[in-house]
Parts: structure tokens; sequence; C-alpha cells
């Protein structure tokens, strides 16, 4: 036996058992984030895009950035490409800061380079700066993250005058680093009748260079407390009462001609959600970093696949701090334009765990984060891997035959060898491995013969050689046509029979 001969043999062997046995199917793999990113989703909610493993981008929850409330005065969250308060009653007057992702809440924070000015926003007739008279009670938060903590540094800067009994009387309002602590200035602010206190304090730590702490300073109009807070810890806790103890004649701040609010003038680090309410705001009220609701995300529908498609497992690249959680589901079916929030059901699925009952045409992946109780952690999904089986298209015909006649040719085939076959396509042309014959009468390449064994070909041209070959379907919601089988051919010659 030849080298040819018994290389002939092993080919018809191995095409005999694809034929009667058909080929495993392979299993097949959906990527969502990872090294392309993560797509856009069909909905989310608290849902932020953030590192994740191996320099991936991984979805995670939303910071718990401040929110407007009727008592926001002013919010500066610097979410946005051009400086801007978002309650609208103060408008930027001029800006050094510049944008920056190394961030505590949301996307953005604001960054100092150290310059002799910061931010100045310049208050409207109806905002707490921009108009004399009592400021009533307050809160002063912001994030802060200091490079140097050097002397002189301004964090906030307020400088004004006030007539007293006719005579103009200078003012201060000031928070600026001495000593590697920020210290508070209030000059001829706190009033009662016509005397004023001034007040200065510091609080009781050090700060610490390149680490992001929450500063909240809150006013009592009814009382006089004065207190300051650095990560929900008290600092510093005092009366703006005569005697300097609760339940005296309380000074109140009283603000004279509106000025300018200069707002990191000669700082060099970093700033984020400074707010000033106008009211008394729990200290702890924005300690909590990550939004204790949680976050969740449902993909678009992925798909169409093949008919018989079915999820063998859902593999994510998750990172899960202490308390912290996520919950994957997944659903499918046949026509994703007619589904509802909850049709089809949503099925629970556990992370690298085996799948069997969860087949379609169009899949989808939904995932719900959870925080710690806190709000101090959240969780992280850098990677899904929807690993995946599709339904193995049908076998093409056993063999192909094709009688040549006087302007036509005879087709004819042996079925497939699998079950599930619902027709045949034949195509045509003019060149090995080229079907796009337009000539015959039956329609161009290619022609739908439907569930038959034969097709004729008529209309060809005598004296041309064409070229065939025939393809199984089968037809679900979406048709699915297999390999094409071996290529036959055949010349038309005039009076041939």
């Amino acid at each position: 036996m030849t080298f040819m001969t018994y290389k002939k043999h092993i080919t018809a062997l191995l095409c005999l058992f694809v034929l009667s046995f058909g080929i495993p199917a392979a299993e097949k793999k959906i990527i969502l984030g990872g090294d392309a990113g993560w797509p856009s989703f069909l909905s989310s909610r608290n849902i932020t895009k953030t590192p994740g493993r191996f320099g991936k981008e991984a979805v995670s929850i939303s910071t718990a950035s401040a929110a407007l409330t009727p008592a926001t005065d002013l919010l500066l969250n610097f979410e946005n490409t051009e400086d801007y308060d978002c309650t609208g009653n103060y408008r930027i007057f001029s800006s050094n800061l510049i944008r920056t992702d190394d961030t505590i809440m949301g996307k953005y924070a604001a960054l100092g380079k150290g310059g002799e000015r910061g931010l100045e926003v310049r208050g409207s007739s109806g905002s707490m700066f921009g108009r004399e008279g009592p400021t009533g009670s307050f809160t002063l938060s912001f994030w802060l993250n200091p490079s140097l903590a050097e002397n002189g540094e301004n964090v906030l800067s307020w400088r004004s005058s006030r007539n007293m009994e006719n005579i103009p009387v200078y003012q201060m309002i000031s928070a600026a680093f001495f000593n590697n602590k920020i210290e508070w200035t209030f000059t001829n602010i706190f009033s009662m009748s016509n005397s004023v206190k001034n007040i200065s304090f510091s609080g009781k730590s050090m700060i610490i260079p390149n680490v992001w702490a929450l500063h909240t300073l809150c006013f009592n109009e009814e009382t006089g407390l004065l207190e300051y807070f650095v990560n929900g810890k008290t600092e510093a806790v005092l009366y703006t009462t005569a005697n300097g103890r609760e339940n005296t004649g309380v000074y109140i701040p009283v603000l004279g001609f509106p000025a300018d609010i200069e707002i990191g003038s000669g700082f060099t680090g970093k700033i984020d959600d400074f707010c000033i309410q106008r009211t008394v705001v729990p200290p702890d009220y924005r300690q909590v970093r990550f939004n204790l609701s949680g976050a969740y995300f449902e993909s678009k529908a992925i798909g169409p696949l093949l008919s018989g498609s079915r999820i063998t497992a859902l593999d994510a690249l998750i990172d899960k701090p202490e308390q912290t959680d996520v919950q994957f589901f997944i659903r499918a079916g046949t026509n994703y334009h007619t589904w509802t929030a909850d049709y089809p059901q949503w099925i629970p699925v556990e992370n690298n765990t085996p799948l069997s009952e969860v087949g379609g045409i169009w899949f989808q992946v939904a995932a719900a984060l959870y925080s710690d109780g806190a709000g101090t952690n959240t969780p992280s999904i850098t990677e899904i891997t929807l690993h995946y089986e599709e339904k193995e298209a049908p076998l093409p015909p056993i063999r192909v035959f094709a009688q040549a006649q006087d302007g036509c040719v005879e087709l004819s085939w042996l079925a497939s060898a699998g079950s599930s076959v619902s027709g045949y396509t034949v195509y045509y042309g003019e060149a090995p491995g080229e079907y796009l014959g337009k000539i015959a009468l039956e329609g161009a390449s290619p022609i739908d013969a439907g569930n038959v064994l034969t097709q004729r070909l008529s209309g060809l041209r005598n004296g041309t050689i064409y070229y065939f070959a025939v393809a199984a379907y089968e037809e679900t919601e979406t048709r699915i046509e297999g390999v094409l089988s071996q290529e036959v051919y055949a010349r038309p010659l005039r009076g041939k029979k």
C-alpha cells in the first residue's frame, strides 16, 4: 500500500467517525471587563469604575459623596471638567486648582500645587457668605490630603469688615496649617450686642501628609457649641458664650460686607467635597465612604448565540474585603425584546460553580455588591467570564453528486448524519471555493433547497464548468447552518442528457 493510499484510508475513517458521532462541543466563553474594560450597562445603581486586579478596570460601589439637601449652602465636589458650586449659590471667580483622579469621594478631587491663589468663590445674595448678617447654625466639612502640611498653607480664608457703631471692624475666618495641625481662627466674627469674641483653636492630632482625612466644623447657634472633628473623632470643643460654658449668653457669628471665599491658597495637596450646610449635621454623617445601600448592575443582552446554548459556569475575578459581599444573577431566553424587569426570572448563581439549567439564545448577567456595615469598604469585580456550550451545527451531507446536462446540472446528495436537520443550502459558482453564482433560474447562490436530497440548477451556460457544495441547516429562532460538504463540479454541454 502506497503512502497516498494509506493517507486516503485514514482520512476516510476520520470522516466516517466525524459523520457518525460528531465533534464534541468545545467550551466557549464570553468575558465582561478584563483586558477590554467594562462595557456600558443596561442599568446600574451606585456603580463606579476603579482600578482592579493586574492593572485592569474594575467595578465597585460608588462613594457616598456629599448630597445636596435644602440646607446645603455650598458644595464643591470637583466631579466635572469645570469647577462650579453644585447648589448654584456661589460663582467661581478664579481657580488654580486642577483635576486629579486620586480621590476619596467620587471620580475626581482638586489638586493644589502651592500657588498663591487656589479657588475663589463669590456668593449670591441668598448665600451665607453673600450677604451681611447672622449665619445661624452651620456645618463646614471637607476631605483633605496634604502633601506637605507646612505652616501658612491655607485651606480656607475669608476676609472682610463690619460696621459696629459706625466703626469699621476687620473680620477674618481662617483654617490654616500650623505645627502640623489645622488652626481655626475667627476674628471679630462672634458677636453679642456690641461686643465681639475672638476665637482660635487647633485640633489635637497631627496632620499626616499624603493621607485623606475628613475635617468637620459644627456650630449650634442655640447653645453656642463649636466642635471640630477629624475623621469623626473630636479634636476640639468650646462654647462661644460669655463664660465659655453652656447655658449662658451666646456669641453668634455675624458676617459683614460680602467677600470672596478663598479655598486652598498656597496649599499643596488634594481637596475633595468641600461643603457648607446651614444646619448642624452629625459629625459622622460623611464617614460613610461607600453607599450603604450597595450597588447593582445589569449587563446588556448577550447574543444571539446558537439555539440550545447553555451557560456552564460563571467565573468572576473579585475582591471581597471583610464583611463585604457580591452576588451574581443570570437569566436566559429566546427573544430579549419581550423581556421585562422580572421576566425571564433572574437565577442566583454562585461564583465558580457549575450550572446546568441556564440555556437559551440570549443571556444577561447582573451583580449586587454590598459594602460592610460601616460603609468603609467595597467589593470589586475585575472580570466576569461566562463559560458556555453551543449546540453543534448540523453535519454536511455525507456525499454530493453532480450530473451535467444540457444547460443544467442535477445535484443530489446523501442525507446528513445529524438528527436535527431542517433542510439544505446549495452553493454554486464558476471558480473552486468561490460560490458567487447568479445565473441559475432557481436563484443566486446560495439556494435554499428545503428538506430534500436533490436540486436542479437550470439556465446554466453550456461549456462552463461549475462548482458546487451543500450545507445542512437547522431551523430554529435563528438558522444554524453547518459547514459545507466536499466540493463537486460539472460542465453542462449542448445535447448532453
